[in-house]
């Protein structure tokens, strides 16, 4: 492909990408709390806010960083090796910390069913740091479609 066809197809699925979640999100919200009593509801709502917390933490720009690494592809590979790693190793301490202190955390919200929620519904830092250096690559080679699509099937 030529650079303006590259630069449109990425702009698409780049587009859509970024369209479709902020669509869907809402009405997969509205959707689970037409299944869920109030009560279980509030303890997802209970674990997001925790789980969206600590991923404020998380997001610390080495991806970014590696979309933006110029060099040759041996120092690329290196960056993406430390960048994954780096990564797991917070989101395994995150997940840790959310489990020793998901006690407090449910005394806090006056809910004990939330301890085992929020500690179960934390694995998915772990499960995101897996995958953060991929979309990152993805994203520097301007394969804008790949990472839309995990998300469609999401």
């Amino acid at each position: 492909m030529n650079s303006k066809k590259t630069t449109l197809h990425a702009l698409k699925w780049s587009t859509i990408g970024s369209i479709l979640p902020r669509v869907a999100n809402p009405l997969i919200t509205i959707y689970i709390a037409r299944l869920l009593v109030p009560e279980a509801f509030g303890l997802i709502a209970i674990a997001t806010i925790v789980i969206s917390f600590l991923q404020l933490f998380l997001v610390s720009g080495f991806t970014t960083a590696l979309i933006q690494e110029q060099g040759d592809q041996y120092e690329i590979v290196n960056t993406a090796n430390f960048i994954f790693s780096f990564n797991l190793i917070i989101s395994v301490i995150f997940f840790l910390i959310i489990i020793f202190l998901s006690p407090t955390i449910a005394q806090f919200f006056h809910n004990t069913e939330a301890k085992l929620v929020v500690s179960v519904l934390s694995l998915s830092l772990v499960i995101h740091a897996f995958g953060d250096v991929k979309l990152a690559m993805s994203q520097k080679n301007m394969d804008f479609k790949s990472v839309f699509q995990p998300i469609a099937t999401y």
